[in-house]
């Protein structure tokens, strides 16, 4: 679902990646979205991907453990 996401206004680094909890709802509810998901099944991947991301040190998560990739 995700492939790239880069520096973040909100305090990236150079790696890039989803930083703040509130970022990984909001990347995860977008692109369901726009691959054509409901607003209840973009809620429900917007939730899995945030819990990827609140389980990961700094909250950057590499793409290979990106829930639907």
């Amino acid at each position: 679902m995700l492939r790239e996401v880069g520096r973040s206004s909100a305090g990236g680094d150079a790696r890039g990646g989803l930083h703040w909890p509130g970022e990984a709802f909001n990347a995860g509810y977008l692109a369901a979205r726009l691959t054509g998901a409901d607003a209840a099944t973009a809620a429900g991947s917007a939730r899995t991907l945030t819990a990827a991301v609140i389980r990961h040190p700094l909250a950057i998560v590499d793409h290979s453990v990106v829930p639907g990739e």
